[in-house]
């Protein structure tokens, strides 16, 4: 299965919130550590929510389509 095919094809409901409590506390840690003034942590927990995210809708339900 292609890339474009597997990012398009639907995430499974598991999948699809582990990517979203991903994000969700990525972004509680980013709004903190920016309040608080570390610039540092905030970028590297928003880039870890967003690849998160992203890499949660790469799981398809079968990869043995064609």
């Amino acid at each position: 299965m292609k890339l474009l095919q597997r990012l398009q094809s639907p995430t499974p409901k598991l999948w699809r919130q582990i990517g979203n409590a991903f994000l969700s506390v990525s972004t509680l840690i980013t709004g903190y550590t920016a309040f608080i003034d570390e610039p540092t942590i905030a970028i590297i927990s928003m880039v870890c929510g967003i690849l998160g995210k992203v890499i949660t809708s790469f799981f398809v339900e079968d990869i043995n389509q064609e």
